[in-house]
């Protein structure tokens, strides 16, 4: 019970989605078969929220034990369980195969490869070496991989094409001459695009702009902004030339140039 209500405690939820929105991947890469695995972890992760919030509700107080109700609630709290599990197994499957940079296996390829690791865990599962803890351990990732495989042929049938991607930019509110802005796109990677405005009574005055591009580390700059690539998805930006810059409320729009619905605006002042 205390695993579990680790793992559905908001913060490390928040993190986990957090962790995996902020990695940068190669725009080809993204919008040939990584949209798939991203829709099915989210699938996965809605789930067992779903359950473990079913679970929480039904063991309240408003609810009178009766066997039904205990029932549901056995049924929702392991159901919860198995998916929270699954969601970390998938999350770890996409985790090496990007390590790895295995592509993420297309539909005709899953109809091949559920029936062969479905196959080949029944093989170890029911061979007369059962008390080998090798062949345990074989039947384990092969009934595993075969599920997160299924859970792709599924989002597969479904069909998807959403994009999607997290800009996180790290910077306090009082800006400082010179500080460094670290700011990390996820999603796919078509670089940075950076607009600095200022705050005016009529509305917010584009001042300047910058774009930058992951496979170029040299500094770009212009009478305001400063900024590089240190790898892909993560950039430093700061201030350049402040001194031209009159006290007041700004603000910095972080923007994939591409798709341009994935940003980010952090509000500042100066000095």
């Amino acid at each position: 019970m205390a695993f579990l209500e680790g793992i559905f405690s908001f913060e490390n939820f928040k993190q986990i989605i957090s962790l995996f929105q902020s990695i940068s991947i190669p725009e080809h890469y993204y919008l040939e078969n990584w949209i798939v695995y991203y829709t099915a972890l989210k699938i996965l992760l809605s789930v067992a929220i779903i359950l473990y919030g079913s679970f929480i509700l039904l063991k309240s107080f408003i609810f009178r034990d009766t066997m039904m109700l205990n029932g549901l609630r056995a049924f929702t709290f392991q159901a919860s369980r198995f998916f929270a599990h699954f969601s970390i197994v998938f999350l770890i499957f996409g985790a090496i195969l990007l390590i790895l940079g295995l592509p993420v296996p297309y539909e005709h390829e899953l109809s091949y490869l559920v029936p062969a690791f479905l196959i080949l865990g029944a093989v170890f599962a029911f061979s007369n070496s059962r008390d080998s803890q090798f062949l345990g351990v074989i039947c384990f990732i092969c009934l595993w991989l075969c599920a997160c495989f299924f859970a792709l042929t599924l989002v597969y049938t479904e069909g998807s094409n959403e994009i999607n991607g997290h800009i996180f930019a790290y910077m306090d509110s009082d800006y400082k001459n010179g500080d460094p802005i670290s700011v990390k796109v996820g999603g796919p990677d078509t670089g940075l695009s950076v607009f600095l405005s200022r705050d005016e009574p009529g509305g917010l005055k584009q001042i300047s702009s910058l774009h930058l591009y992951s496979n170029n580390s040299s500094t770009q700059f212009n009478d305001t902004l400063l900024g590089y690539s240190q790898t892909p998805g993560d950039y430093q930006i700061s201030l350049n030339n402040t001194t031209s810059l009159p006290s007041g409320h700004y603000r910095l729009m972080f923007e994939n140039p591409k798709y341009k619905w994935i940003n980010l605006s952090k509000p500042f002042k100066f000095p």
